[in-house]
């Protein structure tokens, strides 16, 4: 059933306005809605783009597209088989997984396409995104993809600690 939507936004002030939701509301999360513990552990991964006084998400802007991704956990079908009109409430069934894998999907076609992404997760600030957007209130947003091509000086942040060995992390039953 395509339990999701895509919202390809390039206009710089609405990136503007997306961006300035995400930011007010980390910066909320890091300051108060997240236990210490989880922004000690996200501290190295995210100290070269900013600290928990003041979040910046420049890639939001930056990317010449920001795709919004949201998850319907129900549709909306405004007529019936006979094509009399009518509103009517649609179940969708396995929503996290299905929206999940069309965006590894999504993502593995941007990367074939020589463009780059990351995934960002506007905690907080999915209510505003979607109003801003103008999508209806079943729609939930749940990821956002800048796409474009990798800056000169790009780089992978730094995780600490390392990865799990191979053999935490895979077992293997072969003959």
């Amino acid at each position: 059933k395509q339990p999701w939507s895509f919202v390809a936004v390039s206009h710089p002030d609405l990136k503007r306005q997306i961006r300035r939701l995400v930011e007010e509301q980390e910066t909320i999360n890091y300051q108060s809605r997240m236990k210490q513990s989880w922004v000690a552990d996200v501290e190295t991964m995210v100290a070269q783009v900013h600290d928990t006084e003041h979040v910046q998400k420049p890639y939001l802007t930056e990317a010449p597209w920001l795709l919004v991704v949201l998850k319907q956990p129900y549709g909306i079908a405004h007529t019936d088989e006979n094509g009399q009109q009518e509103t009517k409430r649609i179940n969708h069934y396995y929503v996290p997984e299905s929206v999940g894998i069309a965006c590894g999907m999504l993502i593995a076609a941007i990367h074939n396409a020589n463009l780059v992404t990351l995934t960002s997760t506007p905690m907080g600030a999915e209510q505003g995104i979607r109003k801003l957007l103008g999508r209806p209130d079943h729609e939930k947003v749940m990821l956002l993809l800048p796409v474009g091509f990798p800056a000169h000086d790009a780089t992978v942040p730094y995780r600490n600690p390392e990865r799990k060995p191979l053999d935490e992390v895979l077992v293997c039953k072969c003959s």
